[in-house]
């Protein structure tokens, strides 16, 4: 109660001018967590430390050759800058970030929507060239950061509306619900999309001292442990630790092939208490661990070893509201990154499922998010700026791989009467490797955008990645029905704690009953 008044009162402290409250200020303050987005381009010393920003590239691939553009620009116009986050502008004042929203009738939809003729040669590689562009360039920033590019006449048919979105306007459950919107979905059908919304997730079937545990660590690491995280070594799906802060612009960006959602639901059927992230997890798990191998990466050495850890980072949803609608009007960002140790030990393909299960069930009855979000929040609004560009540039080095996910419609749709054939989204931040979950019309496939600093083989990660799912689908379907149980993975700490437990109750008793015999004596 005592951190949750303090950090009540951190973020309704009013930003002073001149020494004099000012409220006008305080009501458009951004979060913490946006007040770091958005220092790269109005901060000094973000910028003479090449930190770049942190955006989102989402593309939207049409049927139609030759859509309308101005049909298409009125209904984002219309759609998307209803929301004052996206006529935000930002500036520094009282040393926080604040943020002013520009009516929408002086939107400079020039600025904002652009369109470009691919001549029927445009491919993967040059949308590649393209959005390298789009992130090269340097936000204006008296403007609202987003854009978008409409490509059309592309060389496969069909034309591409892709987005360039700054981090700071919102976190993804935000910026999709309201790109979704642009969907021709009939009215109220946004509640279908469940990932947007914030669910009580079911408790997971642990044992009662693994639910303890889980939430003893998560104490420790929503308090402390978040600052004291063991960094994965260089290996060669990171960025080199010394060039980390030197992040190029330029990306590879490929796409596994689809798989079938309905299989990807049968598989997960198949595993009892398993859930689809958990399937998601052990692919890359499986793929992270078949890339070394074949790679012959000296790092899989030290992780043989137990010396060292490949985790991934993704970002956890801390809002409390469940209505759709009303958490798009709150935009900002409201999450926390969250931590994941990939089990590269696993014996094989169904062991790293069950792995992968168990982390993420500890990760369910962990109270970690929420205390970090808290703690880390309440410690960064006191830092100085010095500080927090120190945490930009070394908090990438942490983690090889950043998470994200997005589920779309689960059947044909359309922007402005043009069919949607497919969709991708990916997060373009300060690491090197950043891996996307995207399903869209029965279909879900996996996105890989590296950094070319990585220097990786992005044609075999992808390899890898297919390998693992097939890994997983031709284990399920040969296991017996033993093999298709959970095992028992409950972890030392939690063992130990039943132990002690039992000790303590014989203990009590054989006490008791010695005290009891003796009065009778």
């Amino acid at each position: 109660i005592r951190l949750t008044l303090f950090v009540k009162m951190v973020e309704e402290t009013k930003v002073r001018q001149d020494g004099a409250p000012n409220p006008e200020v305080q009501r458009r303050r951004a979060s913490v967590i946006t007040d770091m987005f958005v220092r790269a381009h109005i901060s000094d010393a973000y910028k003479e430390n090449k930190i770049r920003p942190t955006v989102l590239v989402v593309k939207f691939y049409l049927k139609d050759s030759n859509p309308d553009s101005a049909r298409i620009k009125d209904a984002i116009y219309d759609k998307v800058t209803m929301h004052d986050r996206f006529r935000a502008i930002f500036r520094m004042e009282g040393g926080c970030a604040v943020w002013d929203s520009i009516p929408k009738e002086k939107m400079d939809m020039k600025y904002h929507f652009t369109v470009m003729d691919g001549q029927g040669t445009y491919d993967t590689a040059s949308v590649n060239d393209v959005t390298a562009k789009m992130n090269s360039e340097v936000w204006d920033a008296t403007k609202p950061l987003w854009k978008v590019t409409l490509i059309s006449n592309m060389k496969e048919g069909g034309s591409l509306l892709l987005w360039k979105i700054d981090h700071s306007i919102g976190d993804g459950v935000a910026l999709t619900s309201v790109l979704l919107s642009l969907l021709d979905e009939p009215k109220g059908s946004l509640k279908r999309f469940k990932s947007l919304e914030s669910r009580r997730l079911e408790s997971p079937n642990l044992r009662w001292s693994h639910k303890v545990t889980a939430f003893l660590f998560g104490c420790y690491f929503g308090t402390l442990g978040w600052a004291l995280i063991k960094r994965d070594p260089d290996n060669g799906l990171k960025i080199p630790n010394n060039r980390c802060v030197t992040q190029s612009t330029g990306k590879d960006s490929l796409y596994t092939k689809s798989f079938s959602v309905d299989e990807i639901k049968r598989i997960k059927g198949n595993l009892a208490g398993t859930s689809i992230n958990d399937i998601l997890m052990a692919i890359i798990t499986i793929g992270v661990r078949r890339y070394y191998e074949r790679t012959n990466d000296s790092v899989l050495d030290s992780i043989n070893r137990r010396k060292n850890n490949i985790s991934a980072t993704f970002m956890a949803n801390v809002r409390k509201i469940a209505a759709v609608d009303k958490a798009i009007e709150e935009m900002g960002n409201h999450f926390i990154t969250g931590y994941f140790i990939l089990p590269l030990l696993f014996k094989n393909a169904l062991d790293a499922v069950w792995r992968c299960k168990s982390y993420s069930d500890s990760l369910k009855v962990s109270p970690a998010f929420v205390l970090q979000f808290h703690v880390a929040g309440g410690i960064c609004q006191r830092l100085p700026e010095s500080a927090l560009v120190y945490a930009a540039v070394d908090n990438p080095k942490n983690f090889t791989i950043a998470l994200s996910s997005v589920k779309g419609p689960q059947y044909e749709s359309s922007i402005c009467g043009y069919v949607l054939d497919d969709l991708s989204y990916a997060g373009v931040v300060n690491f090197g490797l950043n891996i996307g979950f995207v399903s869209y019309n029965g279909k879900a496939k996996i996105n890989v955008t590296a950094d070319t600093l990585v220097g990786m083989d992005c044609p075999l990660f992808i390899e890898c990645l297919e390998g693992a799912y097939d890994e997983i689908r031709d284990a399920v379907e040969n296991a017996s029905d033993e093999e298709l149980e959970p095992p028992d993975l409950t972890p030392l700490s939690a063992k130990l704690l039943e132990g002690a437990l039992a000790f303590s109750i014989v203990g009590a008793v054989a006490f008791l009953s010695m005290w009891l015999a003796k009065n009778d004596a």
